[in-house]
């Protein structure tokens, strides 16, 4: 196996609610899922940062990153996929707008999109929790949860 399938990858995702209650997704056509916008982090840069870079290129806005909500693993035994992810609630300005035919942001209420969530397990810890959602940290494997933890 080539060294980099042997490297995890870590991405950072955003967490923008609007006033009326929606929150800002991306649908993911390879995935067939909806995600929080965001991308991978790269080397030598920070996860703040990386959010801040992503949303202005992805969404033409600024970001400012504010609570670390989730940080969540994903594995999978059968494949080489392995990605840590860290989730931000981000304040925001500007007016979110796809800026790539490849990404496409839409403002959804949780219940429009919580069925279509990637990764699914984490969708069933955002149901669960509702607007007072706790920091927690959650390792996804084949798709399970097989830990989680309080932060």
């Amino acid at each position: 196996m080539p060294r980099h399938r042997r490297t995890p990858v870590v991405r950072a995702r955003c967490i923008i609610e609007r006033e009326d209650g929606r929150l800002l997704v991306q649908w993911d056509p390879k995935k067939e899922a909806y995600v929080f916008p965001g991308g991978r982090v790269e080397y030598s840069e920070s996860i703040p940062l990386c959010l801040v870079r992503e949303m202005k290129e992805e969404a033409g806005i600024i970001v400012e990153p504010d609570k670390l909500l989730y940080i969540v693993e994903v594995l999978e035994t059968d494949q080489p996929f392995h990605e840590i992810l860290f989730y931000f609630t981000c304040n925001y300005k500007g007016n979110p707008r796809s800026r790539s035919k490849f990404v496409q942001l839409e403002w959804r209420r949780p219940e429009e999109f919580i069925e279509k969530l990637w990764p699914r397990s984490l969708a069933e810890v955002l149901a669960k929790q509702g607007k007072h959602a706790k920091p927690y940290y959650l390792v996804i494997v084949n798709g399970r949860i097989t830990f989680i933890k309080s932060l």
